[in-house]
């Protein structure tokens, strides 16, 4: 890393247990260009389910060199699910806590079709293409509509509200996810706006 005159290198491994995502462990490691060890971080984040549903994710991380080496809770996020949909997420980081509600359609849930900000799994630290498949039975339907709830208003502009629509290809796969919705902010030199057909393109080869 030329910008902050240092090496960093970090070591990522996933568990699956059950086919599912159990514990992820990342080791980053900082050195100076003289080569000294001026840090070493490790996340551990451990994954429950219920049911086969994604229950809980609870994020630990610990510093040793110029930390204690002790592991502190980083955040935690809960989820509930009603009658096969993660019908709320439970998210606290910081002190803070954040609740987003959630409501759906009755149609058989697409895949892929939560590949979009603030969806139920997109709170899922690490969620892409690679990990959608291993994170618990998917939702029966499809999120149409978002809410989030604070317990303060924070300072840098967040989504408030999120509306979902989803095209098809001809295959019957998604090809696009469009969103609308609001946000807020208790920065007083920025504004809460709104923002409307906001894409996410898929492309298949």
């Amino acid at each position: 890393d030329n910008v902050s005159n240092a090496d960093i290198k970090n070591k990522t491994s996933i568990i699956l247990k059950n086919k599912n995502i159990a514990l992820v462990i990342s080791n980053t490691v900082f050195k100076r260009t003289t080569g000294e060890v001026y840090s070493i971080e490790r996340d551990s984040t451990v994954y429950t389910y219920d049911n086969e549903y994604i229950a809980k994710i609870v994020k630990y991380h610990k510093m040793s060199v110029d930390g204690d080496g002790k592991y502190r809770l980083d955040k935690q996020t809960d989820f509930i699910v009603t009658d096969g949909n993660i019908t709320q997420v439970k998210t606290l980081e910081y002190g803070d806590v954040v609740i987003s509600n959630y409501k759906y359609d009755s149609e058989p849930n697409i895949l892929l079709g939560d590949m979009a900000y603030e969806t139920p799994l997109f709170k899922v630290d690490g969620y892409e293409i690679l990990t959608h498949d291993k994170l618990g039975k998917r939702n029966k339907n499809n999120v149409i509509s978002m809410e989030n709830v604070f317990t303060e208003t924070p300072f840098q502009k967040s989504y408030k509200t999120v509306n979902f629509k989803r095209n098809l290809d001809k295959s019957g796969r998604i090809s696009e996810i469009i969103i609308s919705g609001s946000c807020v902010t208790s920065n007083p030199l920025n504004s809460a706006t709104n923002f409307v057909d906001e894409k996410v393109i898929f492309e298949y080869k």
